[in-house]
């Protein structure tokens, strides 16, 4: 049985042409996205060729071209995949780790504990300034046109207000002042 398959090389995800993933037949260690092992995920060592009539591309670069649902899907296995390769050794004994049968877990044989993705929250928002105006940043190393909301990972024992604040200094040299709360059971809310 063929799966759709994200096979990633780092940040790059391998397509065709028309930025369609591969049908590949799965194999024991593919990370399996879907209950039904229609959809997986591999990473391409870098002593395997690109297949003929296949290209890497960056993952940011599908942003403009697929579905919000594709692209969540790639997300979720570019990072299934780095976490999985994190954590090859168990962090209590040392010993090296075994991915679980049924679930994202790295098991140890050895003690038996059990390593999972971890989750990283992070802050979003929208900076405003009057009734029509958004401010957007670009980052420097960026080559592309592209630009987006302040944003970044809430640092441990800091609030999600806190994070703003020091996200939009960061970014963008701005001190925020005032947040106008647009959501607070989803953590959503705006800075001016």
């Amino acid at each position: 049985m063929h799966s759709k398959a994200y096979i990633f090389r780092q940040q790059q995800l391998l397509v065709d042409e028309y930025f369609q993933l591969p049908q590949v037949e799965r194999l024991q260690h593919d990370l399996n996205l879907s209950g039904d092992g229609e959809v997986i995920s591999r990473d391409l060592e870098e002593n395997e060729a690109v297949p003929e009539g296949y290209q890497l591309i960056p993952i940011r670069q599908l942003v403009q071209v697929w579905s919000r649902q594709q692209f969540e899907q790639a997300s979720r296995a570019v990072q299934l995949l780095e976490w999985r390769r994190n954590h090859q050794f168990c962090s209590h004994c040392g010993h090296q780790t075994q991915q679980h049968v049924s679930q994202y877990a790295m098991v140890c044989p050895a003690c038996g504990y059990n390593q999972y993705p971890r989750v990283n929250p992070c802050v979003i928002t929208i900076i405003t300034r009057g009734t029509n105006e958004i401010l957007l940043a670009k980052n420097a190393r960026n080559k592309t046109q592209m630009y987006s909301l302040i944003a970044g990972f809430v640092e441990v024992g800091e609030t999600l207000e806190e994070a703003v604040r020091r996200e939009t200094l960061k970014e963008v040299g701005l001190q925020v002042t005032k947040f106008n709360i647009w959501q607070v059971s989803h953590g959503l809310f705006q800075a001016t």
